[in-house]
C-alpha cells in the first residue's frame, strides 16, 4: 500500500484521514507508512491557527466542528508508538483553539474559516448528528486515552450536562410506559429544530461509555446518573426504531418528527436512502454491555437481518436508494463503515464480554482499537495495539471480526 504525499495534502478530510490512517496504524501497524501520511497532513496545518485547512476554500469556507476535532486520538496515539511530538501537539494545539474560541457545552457545527485569524465560533445550529458528532466523542475518549489531561473530561462533562436540552419525549410513548426519546436540534435562535439524524445514534452509546468510567463522584452531580441511563436508554429505543419502522427495516439517514401530540416520523425526499451507518449497531453494543437486557440483542439481529435480506450484493452490500421500498434498489457502492464499524460492531454485540475490554482499550470513530494508558504525553513508554482480522464468513456473508 502507498499513501501519496500529494493526495494526503488535497484531502484534508475527517473520514478520509480516520479511516485511511488508523486502518494504517490499526491493522497494519506500518508507523513508518502511518508518520508519512501525517506529515504530509501536517503541510496544510496552520499551527498559529491551531485547524488544518479542509479541501473548500480555506478563506472564505467555515471550519467544520467534527473536523476540528476529531483526529486527536490518531495523532496522539502516533507520537506516542513514534516519539515525534509533532502530530500530538498539532493535536492539542487544534483543540486548544477550539478551547481559546469560547467552546463550552455544546457547540455550534461552524467555526470562523481557517485562514484569517483565531477561530471563532460562528452562529449556528447546535446538533450531536452531521458536522458535530465525533468532536463530542473525541472529548470523551481523548480522557480515556489519558486520563490525566482532565480538561478532556470537563469539557464532556458540560457537553452532557447541556445535552437535555436537546432530548424530548416520544409523544406516542406518553402513558405506554415506554422510555422511548428524540434528540433535536436547536437553531441559532435557540429555537429546537425538530429533524433527528442517525448520525447522532452514537450518543446513547458514548452516554453509556461515560458512566462506565466516569466516577460515583462526578455522577453524583446534577442526577447525571439517572439523567444520563434515561436518556442512554431512551435515545437506543428511537434509534433502533429508525430501522425497524420503514418497510425494508433500514434506517434513513434523518428524519422529521412532529412537534404536536402525534409524534409521527416522516422521511423527506434526499433521506430515504441507507448507507447502513453504524451508529445505531454502536448503540446497541456499548448498551447491552451496560445492562445485560436482551432487547438489545434482539434489536441488533433485526438490523443485521435487514442488511442481510435487503442490501445484500455479490461481492458485498450496497447502499440502498429508497428505505420504504421492498424490493429494495441497490446503489453501486458500499461505504467503507459497513465493514469496518457496522458489523464490527454487531460482531462486538454478539460476543462474550471478555472478547473485548472496554477498561483497556478504546475505539475510534472508525473502530480502530486503541490502548488506554494512565501517563502524561511527557511519559512516552512502550505502547501497542491490537489489529483485527476477518474470522469468518457464516454463510450470510456476516465477516466477523476478532482481536
Amino acid at each position: 500500500m502507498e499513501l501519496e504525499s500529494e493526495g494526503c495534502q488535497k484531502y484534508f478530510r475527517p473520514c478520509a484521514k480516520l479511516r485511511n490512517l488508523g486502518g494504517v496504524i490499526v491493522v497494519a501497524r506500518r508507523d513508518t507508512e502511518a508518520s508519512s501520511a501525517v506529515t504530509a497532513m501536517l503541510a496544510r496545518w496552520n499551527l498559529a491557527r491551531g485547524l488544518g485547512k479542509s479541501t473548500y476554500d480555506p478563506r472564505k469556507e467555515p471550519t467544520i466542528l467534527a473536523e476540528a476535532g476529531s483526529f486527536q486520538l490518531e495523532f496522539r496515539y502516533l507520537s506516542a508508538v513514534t516519539g515525534d511530538l509533532r502530530y500530538s501537539k498539532a493535536a492539542e494545539v487544534a483543540s486548544q483553539a477550539i478551547r481559546d474560541a469560547g467552546a463550552d457545552g455544546l457547540v455550534p457545527v461552524h467555526l470562523t474559516p481557517a485562514e484569517g485569524g483565531k477561530p471563532q465560533l460562528m452562529p449556528d445550529r447546535l446538533a450531536m448528528g452531521a458536522l458535530a458528532d465525533s468532536y463530542y466523542e473525541y472529548l470523551l475518549k481523548q480522557w480515556l486515552q489519558s486520563p490525566e489531561e482532565t480538561h478532556h473530561r470537563d469539557a464532556w462533562l458540560a457537553v452532557m450536562d447541556a445535552l437535555p436540552s436537546l432530548v424530548v419525549p416520544d409523544p406516542r410513548a406518553e402513558g405506554s410506559g415506554s422510555s422511548k426519546l428524540q434528540l433535536l436540534e436547536m437553531n441559532r435562535q435557540g429555537g429546537l429544530m425538530w429533524k433527528m439524524d442517525h448520525l447522532s445514534c452514537f450518543v446513547p452509546g458514548m452516554i453509556a461509555l461515560g458512566l462506565r468510567h466516569m466516577s460515583d463522584d462526578e455522577l453524583l452531580q446534577n442526577s447525571r446518573n439517572e439523567t444520563w441511563h434515561r436518556m442512554a436508554a431512551g435515545l437506543t429505543s428511537t434509534c433502533a426504531h429508525l430501522w425497524m419502522d420503514t418497510k425494508s427495516g433500514l434506517a434513513p439517514e434523518f428524519v422529521f418528527l412532529d412537534k404536536m401530540k402525534s409524534g409521527e416520523k416522516t422521511i423527506p425526499r434526499g433521506a430515504q436512502h441507507s448507507y447502513l451507518r453504524p451508529e445505531t449497531a454502536e448503540s446497541l453494543f456499548y448498551l447491552y454491555r451496560m445492562t445485560g437486557q436482551t432487547r438489545y440483542r434482539k434489536w441488533g439481529k433485526k438490523l443485521f437481518r435487514s442488511i442481510v435480506e435487503h442490501s445484500k450484493v455479490a461481492g458485498g452490500y450496497g447502499s440502498v436508494e429508497d428505505v420504504t421500498v421492498v424490493p429494495t434498489k441497490k446503489m453501486d457502492e458500499m461505504q467503507s463503515f459497513v465493514m469496518a464499524e457496522t458489523f464490527k460492531y454487531l460482531y462486538l454485540l454478539f460476543s462474550p464480554n471478555e472478547a473485548f475490554d472496554l477498561d483497556r482499550y478504546v475505539l475510534n470513530t472508525e473502530v480502530g482499537v486503541r490502548m488506554l494508558w494512565g501517563l502524561a504525553w511527557s511519559d512516552l513508554g512502550d505502547f501497542w495495539v491490537l489489529g483485527f482480522e476477518v474470522y469468518r464468513d457464516d454463510g450470510n456473508g456476516f465477516f466477523a471480526f476478532i482481536v
